[in-house]
């Protein structure tokens, strides 16, 4: 029976092509550069600008999800301390901004807001794909495995959840 990580690995494999085509890459990077936080930051403006109910709601769900998904992240990173397949066993496309691999720090803010963003302004979700897209993008460029990203799903999605929760006490 194969483990969890040779499983983990074969997935990499079948996700990452280190013969990508220039296009691509191109498309893979800048999917992924959606989740390097500008676009969270954008978003959130807008809901204080916008000054609805719902949008400050919202506001208030992302900015407390965030401000507690964060360092238990960080946390998580750097305990955990898993290397990153770029480190390992590929040469990645992009160089990573830290040493560890697991959780996904972009696969877990993408789900935080898709989840926040889907809550209060259903007409919007769409965002999901979006943060399947950030997420499968970071195993395509070879700086997590699939595993990383599913539990940056699973944190994002959670303290998503907190967010919303807390918003509406």
């Amino acid at each position: 029976m194969q483990t969890i990580s040779q499983l983990d690995r074969k997935a990499f494999f079948k996700l990452f092509n280190h013969q990508a085509s220039k296009r691509r890459l191109y498309v893979i990077k800048a999917v992924s550069k959606l989740g390097d936080g500008f676009l969270y930051l954008l978003v959130g403006a807008a809901c204080y600008l916008i000054d609805t109910e719902t949008s400050k709601l919202a506001l208030f769900a992302l900015v407390l999800g965030f401000s507690v998904e964060r360092p238990v992240y960080f946390f998580l990173k750097n305990t955990l301390k898993r290397e990153r397949p770029s480190q390992s066993i590929v040469e990645g496309f992009v160089v990573p901004s830290d040493r560890f691999s697991l959780p996904s720090g972009h696969s877990s803010a993408a789900w935080l807001f898709a989840c926040v963003i889907t809550w209060y302004f259903p007409e919007f979700s769409y965002v999901l794909f979006l943060a399947v897209g950030i997420s499968l993008s970071r195993v395509m460029l070879g700086v997590h495995y699939p595993c990383d990203i599913i539990v940056g799903a699973i944190l994002g999605t959670g303290f998503a959840f907190v967010g919303i929760f807390g918003a509406s006490l």
